[in-house]
């Protein structure tokens, strides 16, 4: 609870129906139209729900929308984070199976349109841009560039309502399920490109990689700007990726935290911080410093920066030339 209400307020929070608009992403078509047939089809056949499985998902579901709600606040924001929705996604698959098994006995199975059609034209409405669902992405509003229509979400929606209505065995639903899923898999996954911020990153640390020099005579420690004796201070986790080594690699172990200033005012003469302006400046860590404190700072001396392509990330390197 302490940790929740220092973060409050930290994080713009995205509105109350931010995860109702990102729902195709989290969960995908086939998962949530299932789940709304789970809905139509017992209430259609007057059956009890599932409750067990059914209000954990709602209440979840429901209670991170509020963590968004702008004209009221319950809890701390979390910028719309989508992973913390990941957690109903197995409820939410095994929702989709009960709706399956549901729908033998009954006959009537078009009654379902009541349900599915107006899902279908949410999903027509709010969730057909290429920005809200599976990983492709529009501008970020630095080009000027418009919306791009992804109709992906829609199309499957569309399969998943024809294949429910079909007057066809379990087993055929559940072998149409599974084509389906397969075929989303096929469409929607791709190979991750490396980031610019990541390629920023990899060149900052083959940079630090490449002045390192072993502590072997005085006069090569003088004329060297850092050496294996200094310690390094990153909270970049890649940097230290890229350089291939974990933090006890070092001569002495490395820093890999937030640089509060706790841990920076540990730092000797000459030892090295390595700032970025992802993890450099947090809000969640009150004493981290920005940019301008080190550079305006008599304590430390720029030697190197990298900044991203897109420059929307930034790398610096600094040094303490102060005990």
């Amino acid at each position: 609870m302490e940790y929740s209400e220092k973060i409050t307020g930290i994080w713009p929070k995205q509105g109350f129906d931010h995860y109702f608009t990102m729902s195709n992403v989290i969960f995908g078509s086939i998962a949530i139209t299932l789940f709304v047939a789970y809905i139509g089809l017992v209430i259609i056949k007057k059956k009890k729900p599932n409750l067990i499985i059914l209000v954990p998902v709602i209440l979840v579901f429901l209670l991170n929308c509020a963590f968004q709600a702008t004209s009221f606040t319950v809890g701390p924001g979390n910028g719309g984070n989508l992973r913390y929705l990941i957690t109903i996604s197995p409820l939410l698959g095994i929702l989709g199976v009960l709706a399956i098994d549901e729908l033998k006995g009954l006959e009537k199975k078009y009654l379902l349109l009541v349900f599915l059609l107006p899902l279908a034209l949410v999903v027509y409405a709010f969730q057909s841009y290429a920005h809200l669902n599976y990983g492709l992405h529009l501008s970020d509003g630095l080009n000027n560039t418009e919306e791009i229509e992804n109709w992906k979400p829609l199309i499957f929606t569309i399969i998943v309502i024809a294949l429910l209505i079909m007057p066809l065995k379990k087993k055929h639903y559940l072998i149409g399920v599974a084509a389906v899923s397969i075929l989303v898999g096929v469409t929607s996954i791709t190979t991750r490109r490396i980031q610019p911020e990541e390629r920023a990153v990899k060149k900052a640390a083959k940079w630090y990689a490449s002045h390192i020099k072993l502590n072997q005579n005085s006069q090569t420690i003088q004329n060297q700007l850092y050496n294996d004796t200094n310690r390094v201070a990153c909270g970049h986790a890649l940097f230290y990726y890229y350089l291939g080594k974990n933090k006890y690699d070092f001569v002495k172990p490395a820093i890999l935290t937030y640089l509060d200033q706790e841990t920076i005012d540990t730092l000797d003469r000459g030892d090295v911080i390595v700032w970025d302006s992802h993890y450099g400046d947090r809000k969640e860590v009150p004493t981290s410093q920005p940019y301008q404190y080190y550079e305006n700072s008599p304590d430390y001396q720029r030697i190197q920066y990298y900044q991203s392509t897109d420059n929307r990330f930034t790398i610096v390197f600094f040094q303490k030339v102060v005990d």
